[in-house]
């Protein structure tokens, strides 16, 4: 009958080992299929953000300036302003440098020398429109007596502008014209030269050349084809010619980076950091060979089933999920040691094999317990609103429960023979330990651990979290201030913050424009902006066409209005006839949005046009302020600009995430402790009264961790909100596997090895400079810690059932 048993669970057994080896089989297969293909993970930090619930006005905005403004690449060439001859030079450089880069076939444009003025082509385009278009300024003023604007024009001739108008006194005598191009065309301080856009300050010369990419700035193998076109043609850069370089790609490849190195840090240190600890532990590397294979065919298993569930998996989520060797390494540790515990008394030959499997089954329950509270507690973290955490979830989830389905189906076959522990003082040093650990029964410690817990609690409910988006920063300190520096030499406006506006038409949307623009003329006078940018300012409605026109007519060009007046008074009456005769003979041409997108002459400005969707017309108008940061109180009045109708939009990138961090901080609370609801439900299945017991040690740990990390001085974020979710996870196996075998030295044994693997892992994610990992790391390191000094403060040491 016993043989027929042993006959029966061995068959069983091989069974179970190849239905599992299909599996990991097909997982492997599909992984290599994804990666063969050139698989691309996604490096946006901003992907493991919330989801916002915006307006499709702000969706299609943000959209729209992405795949505009994040596919440019500006580059300055800085060289010595000390003589025309070094500008010579520098000119023949920059050539060089530019060729390099269109030669390495990586870009989709490279703008060095202008092609054709841009003066040339805004003539060109608005020269027969000139008479339909008026500022503001010049507006209010003919729609009063008009005494003012001949004034200035008359100021005009007599200053040093002279130059620059003097030679249209027929086509554009009042220089309306002329005063309507200064007031759209962006200030700029370069100015070509030589076709060149340059800017000389102080001893310093610069060269502008701009880049259009060819792919998302994103995607990881284009921007390694970027860098590597930029770093060769860097280095035909002579010494004194210094490259500065501005675009989102840079960042973005920084990060990219950067995340591949610290998986690989974190991946590979605490793997060999393990490896040491495991195989002074065990002195035999089949031991640690089956101690890993758990580990690495989890996140194979978990990698694979990620890549078909996410259209793109986040290389944050590979480096979170290189760190899950800390709380895998539990399963295989714990069968080890109870195999140890088995050994001492089983050392005949015949009984070595069948108690490889009964020692599992007496595992399994606490094993299972483990696996499944900490699958809850990620299911919660993944129940949360962001979705690179999400991913993070379902990677550490998938990967426990395949690490657990190895130990189960995998290790006993694999393990052909049980050594015994070699290290007795370690043993007998732990027994020591168990005998005198503090130990919940004693009145005195019951009372420190109140007191404690009061104070703990009390610390944590007066802690602000802070959840600025820049504290999400992962590019250094010397990429930004070039960033900084470049922006301020050019003197761009704040894309960061931007109205977007929609109608029914493009006509109707180019009114509400002008409408509004009177709104934003007043936030001008009042400093609250210094401009800003529309699509109305290039394009004016058709009404607004008409009327230009028809004031022009009336107050300029009609008997004894404004022109005969101001020839009188320059004395050249004899220009009179023909200013007015080039005037009759230019007709009114009104033009529309297509037309002007249509032009040469909107490339610099047509990402202000959104157009169609759905049957709306959308479009975005630009700030541009001269302080660098942004004040709330500015902020607040632009805010409330918008609010005065429905189909305009106030948008600040930073600010909203921020404040959907904020909004979604108090949720998380509630994502925890709806995580321990469900751990407290399973927990109370098994253990009953002692379920206090399991529970109580995550608790305090967690409690611990936030209050050291406040009082050091930390900034408390939802990110370490949501790291608690992993101490809840690693504080309960140790906790159910200490209740589960009160006075089995081999059991700490475990919890201890554990224990310092996930230090090793955490502990060098906690040294990560990519913010959302280090937040993690950090949390879980001081976490860990407490488990290890509380979990064993609550073993009940009176009874050996786990559920006395």
């Amino acid at each position: 009958m016993h043989k027929l048993f042993l006959t029966i669970t061995n068959h069983l057994i091989k069974t179970r080992f190849y239905l599992w080896s299909l599996v990991v089989l097909v997982c492997i297969i599909g992984l290599s299929t994804h990666l063969l293909n050139g698989y691309s993970f996604d490096s946006n930090i901003i992907a493991l953000l919330p989801e916002d619930k915006r307006s499709i006005a702000k969706e299609l905005a943000e959209i729209h300036l992405a795949n505009v403004i994040n596919r440019q690449l500006i580059l300055l060439l800085e060289t010595d302003n000390n003589s025309s001859s070094e500008k010579l030079n520098s000119a023949e450089v920059a050539s060089h440098f530019v060729r390099s880069l269109v030669e390495s076939q990586s870009f989709a444009a490279v703008h060095g020398v202008v092609e054709t003025a841009p003066l040339q082509t805004w003539r060109a385009f608005y020269q027969d429109k000139r008479y339909q278009l008026l500022t503001f300024k010049n507006k209010q003023q003919l729609q009063e007596n008009g005494n003012q604007l001949m004034n200035e024009s008359l100021g005009r001739l007599y200053s040093p502008l002279a130059s620059l108008i003097s030679s249209q006194p027929i086509d554009d005598p009042l220089q309306l014209f002329w005063q309507w191009q200064n007031s759209v065309i962006p200030k700029t301080v370069f100015e070509v030269n030589n076709g060149w856009l340059t800017r000389s300050i102080a001893d310093k010369h610069y060269r502008m050349i701009t880049i259009e990419l060819l792919e998302s700035p994103y995607n990881i193998a284009y921007q390694q084809r970027v860098m590597s076109a930029l770093q060769q043609a860097q280095e035909l850069l002579p010494t004194h010619t210094r490259l500065l370089s501005s675009g989102l790609i840079l960042h973005a490849a920084y990060g990219a980076k950067q995340a591949k190195q610290e998986m690989l840090i974190i991946g590979i240190g605490s793997a060999v950091s393990i490896l040491l600890l495991l195989f002074l532990c065990f002195r035999s590397f089949t031991s640690v060979f089956l101690a890993f294979i758990p580990l690495v065919i989890g996140c194979i298993i978990a990698l694979s089933l990620s890549m078909l569930l996410f259209d793109r998996v986040h290389l944050i989520t590979l480096a979170f999920g290189a760190s899950l060797v800390g709380v895998a390494i539990d399963y295989p540790l714990h069968y080890f040691c109870a195999i140890f515990s088995t050994t001492e008394t089983k050392t005949g030959a015949k009984t070595e094999r069948p108690h490889k499997f009964s020692t599992l089954r007496k595992i399994l329950p606490s094993l299972s317990i483990g696996l499944i509270s900490s699958v809850l507690a990620y299911a919660a973290q993944g129940m949360a609103p962001f979705p690179g955490l999400r991913q993070m979830a379902f990677f550490s989830a998938i990967g426990l429960i395949g690490a657990w389905m190895t130990v189960i189906c995998w290790v006993p076959v694999l393990q052909s023979h049980t050594k015994k522990f070699h290290y007795k003082s370690v043993i007998k040093q732990l027994s020591l330990w168990q005998n005198c650990w503090p130990t919940i029964e004693s009145r005195v410690v019951k009372y420190l651990f109140i007191v404690f817990s009061f104070i703990l609690i009390t610390i944590v409910t007066s802690i602000n979290t802070n959840n600025d988006i820049r504290l999400l920063q992962t590019s250094p300190s010397t990429l930004l201030q070039q960033e900084a520096n470049i922006q301020k030499l050019l003197g761009n406006t704040r894309l960061g913050q931007y109205f977007v506006l929609q109608a029914d038409s493009p006509q109707d949307l180019l009114e509400l424009e002008e409408r509004f623009s009177t709104r934003l003329q007043t936030a001008i006078k009042n400093d609250w902006i210094s401009d800003f940018m529309a699509t109305s300012s290039f394009v004016p409605s058709f009404n607004q066409q008409y009327y230009n026109y028809r004031l022009i007519n009336n107050e300029v060009y009609k008997k004894e209005k404004l022109l005969s007046q101001f020839f009188k008074q320059t004395g050249f009456t004899d220009l009179e006839a023909g200013a007015k005769q080039r005037y009759e003979n230019t007709r009114l041409q009104v033009f529309s949005p297509t037309d002007w997108l249509d032009s040469p002459v909107s490339r610099p400005f047509s990402h202000l046009w959104i157009g169609e969707n759905n049957h709306r017309y959308y479009s975005v108008i630009t700030l541009n302020d001269k302080n660098e940061h942004a004040s709330y109180k500015r902020k607040q009045y632009l805010s409330s600009l918008a609010e005065t109708n429905n189909n305009i939009e106030f948008v600040d990138k930073a600010s909203d995430i921020s404040q959907i961090l904020r909004h979604y901080n108090n949720q998380l609370i509630q994502w925890l402790l709806l995580a321990y609801g469900l751990v407290l439900v399973l927990l109370l299945t098994r253990y009953r009264q002692q379920t206090w017991r399991i529970i109580a040690a995550p608790i305090l740990a967690s409690l611990i961790a936030i209050s050291i990390l406040h009082i050091s001085g930390s900034t408390i974020t939802v990110f370490h909100i949501l790291a608690l979710l992993l101490v809840l996870g690693i504080g309960l196996d140790a906790s159910i596997f200490l209740q589960d075998t009160q006075h089995n030295p081999y059991t700490w044994l475990a919890v201890l090895l554990s224990s310092i693997t996930t230090l090793l892992a955490f502990g060098l994610l906690a040294l990560s400079s990519t913010p959302v990992l280090h937040y993690f790391g950090e949390t879980v390191l001081w976490g860990i810690l407490a488990v290890v000094l509380l979990a064993p403060c609550f073993v009940n040491r009176s009874s050996k059932g786990s559920n006395a």
